[in-house]
């Protein structure tokens, strides 16, 4: 950083709203870059001013107005147009800790008291309150829901429940892997089924094959019986009467 004597004019300017941005007071500026009050009062009013315009307070008259209202007026103006406690401490030139008490007063007023109070017992642990209430939002926990597992908690019971969770899930897992073998054995089954179903069609195949053959047979034998009567008759060429039964012929005695 360039020292103090070899500033110009521009850079002690500059390194004055820099420390004023910071919060330090005028006498710990005037302290630092050795400058008398009324000319740091003269660069921190052009801070001010350019914040007021920045908040849409463009009308001179606006702005005259308002450094005769006192300053815990002004910060409430400021705070209701949505301005942060460190934009008041910068446009009002006034310590954070009486900034933060107006903005309490400010909060009480607007009937937000409770959100301080809350503020004030949580700040230490806010980030992992709200790293909570994210995970409750995504999860889409409801109030009773909540309630219901903090007393379980408060009674001790979530490892009994934790250990009753990794129990069902062992058992929905076997219950998976039983699933699969069940249906790796209705395959299996089913394709048994389809292949004794295509032994049956054979053997039905050929049993009726062997029906048509017998049939076959049994008409060629009428036929030559027929045959072997209509040309013979009853007797042989001795004279004997003959008679066929059961595919042969008897001799048969008058």
């Amino acid at each position: 950083m360039t020292s103090l004597s070899n500033m110009t004019r521009a850079q002690k300017e500059q390194y004055v709203i820099e420390l004023y941005k910071q919060d330090k007071t005028s006498r710990e500026i005037a302290e630092r870059t050795h400058m008398s009050f009324r000319d740091i009062r003269v660069i921190t009013d052009k801070v001010k001013a350019e914040v007021e315009r920045e908040a849409g307070h463009t009308d001179e008259e606006e702005i005259d107005d308002n450094e005769h209202k006192s300053k815990q007026s002004q910060a409430f103006k400021l705070f209701s147009e949505g301005k942060t406690p460190v934009q008041v401490v910068i446009a009002l030139d006034i310590p954070p800790d009486e900034v933060h008490a107006i903005y309490r007063e400010f909060w009480e007023l607007k009937r937000m008291h409770k959100l301080n109070v809350v503020y004030e017992e949580n700040k230490h642990s806010l980030p992992s309150l709200l790293k909570l209430h994210k995970i409750v939002e995504e999860q889409r926990i409801g109030e009773q829901e909540i309630i219901n597992v903090l007393k379980l908690a408060n009674n001790n019971e979530l490892p009994y429940l934790q250990d009753k969770v990794e129990y069902l899930s062992t058992q929905i897992n076997n219950l998976e892997l039983e699933k699969a073998k069940c249906t790796n054995d209705v395959l299996i089954l089913t394709k048994r089924i389809d292949e004794l179903r295509e032994t049956v069609n054979v053997y039905e195949s050929s049993l009726s094959e062997k029906r048509e053959e017998t049939a076959f047979l049994n008409q060629e034998q009428k036929r030559l019986d027929n045959h072997i009567t209509n040309n013979n008759g009853n007797k042989n060429d001795e004279g004997i009467e003959i008679f066929y039964a059961s595919g042969s012929w008897h001799n048969l005695t008058s």
